[in-house]
């Protein structure tokens, strides 16, 4: 046993070691692009008026992606093939104040909720509803259109 051998040994954690193995402060030009509210299309970043959705689930403005899939024939977020026949459009009801909201529950959506489209119909549920109405049930209809 020698005299020093834990000499490198430490009860605690350095603040290099803390930033590059637990996730310390990191470099702000290394953090990712927060994330747009789900109503907004990625392409112009306004509301949109008209959404559809793709395949993957990414909701953007018709005005918007058309002309895009017509030029470069991908979508912009993935990259994937896109066709505009693949697009599927949403019919997101709104209450009064026009605000959008779950036409089972009326709950209004926000961003932190999990948001379901029906793709045949394109009806949009709260996810809370889909679960318990229709996974829950085992009724694998549309709640509005049957």
């Amino acid at each position: 046993m020698g005299k020093h051998r834990h000499s490198k040994d430490k009860l605690y954690i350095t603040a290099t070691e803390h930033k590059e193995d637990w996730g310390g402060k990191r470099d702000p030009s290394l953090r990712p692009m927060p994330k747009i509210p789900f109503n907004y299309c990625p392409l112009d970043f306004q509301q949109c008026n008209n959404p559809v959705a793709t395949p993957d689930g990414i909701i953007f403005e018709f005005l918007n992606i058309v002309p895009f899939i017509k030029k470069y024939k991908k979508c912009p977020v993935t990259g994937n093939s896109l066709k505009i026949s693949d697009l599927i459009k949403l019919k997101i009801h709104t209450n009064k104040d026009q605000i959008m909201h779950c036409p089972m529950s009326f709950k209004p959506f926000n961003d932190n909720m999990k948001i379901v489209a029906i793709a045949p119909t394109g009806n949009v549920y709260s996810g809370n509803i889909v679960d318990e109405l229709n996974k829950k049930q085992k009724y694998w209809f549309d709640l509005l259109s049957d």
